[in-house]
């Protein structure tokens, strides 16, 4: 599976600049953090982030007893700048849990001004943006909900190969409910897989269906529909 995430970002720079910027920054020598630039397709600027981490290592010691230690290793991920019609978006190849560090480095370069917002998908956009493949179909989610006459707080679990159908959930009728992360099965030119949207932001895809469907995702956010806008 690969996953995304995606930023909307207001720079007050001009984006060449940044660029400048992060590449005068490479990961070499005893460097915290550096940038590397990675040929993109079709044009786009893309940029692999480096930084060093330590992670915690357990292991049996000498005395047969199990003990941490931590290692120095380093993290890296790519990120890619996306710009139309105004709109300039960073998208996150296959993130790590936080990526605090690289938008921290990006607000430093560019200066005072610089902002940036987190891009999700709420559920009730899910099928215009699935619209384009062959078939398309909700195969599981997750959810929570209240049922406020009656004091009642539920967390929902509901996964079918044939298909769900929201309307034949007898269980989710008075309640006030929301859906947190959602599953498709598609089907498109290239072959089926899956798509799973989280409550994180992230996206994932499988492998065989990423390429196109992004297009399709990433015209949607371009046109500005993030968030539920329509």
């Amino acid at each position: 599976m690969k996953r995304y995430k995606w930023f909307r970002i207001s720079l007050p720079i001009d984006l060449q600049l940044l660029l400048d910027r992060l590449n005068s920054n490479p990961f070499l020598g005893d460097v915290d953090f550096g940038f590397g630039f990675v040929a993109g397709s079709g044009g786009r600027i893309r940029f692999r982030y480096y930084r060093r981490v330590k992670l915690v290592v357990g292991f049996v010691d000498e005395r047969g007893d199990p003990a941490n230690r931590l290692i120095d290793s380093i993290e890296s991920f790519e990120f890619e700048f996306i710009s139309s019609n105004g709109l300039l978006i960073i998208r996150i190849d296959d993130p790590p849990r936080s990526i605090k560090s690289l938008l921290d480095r990006l607000e430093r370069a560019c200066g005072e001004g610089f902002s940036v917002e987190l891009m999700t998908f709420p559920f009730d956009c899910h099928q215009i943006i699935l619209s384009g493949p062959k078939s398309t179909r909700l195969i599981a989610l997750k959810g929570a909900g209240a049922d406020r006459r009656r004091n009642y707080v539920a967390r929902v679990e509901v996964a079918s190969r044939e298909g769900i159908v929201l309307e034949h959930l007898t269980v989710l009728r008075g309640l006030d409910f929301s859906i947190e992360n959602s599953t498709y099965e598609v089907i498109t030119n290239e072959g089926k897989g899956q798509v799973a949207f989280l409550a994180s932001g992230v996206v994932r895809f499988s492998d065989q269906i990423a390429d196109s469907l992004l297009v399709a995702f990433e015209g949607y956010l371009l046109d500005g529909n993030e968030h539920g806008r329509l």
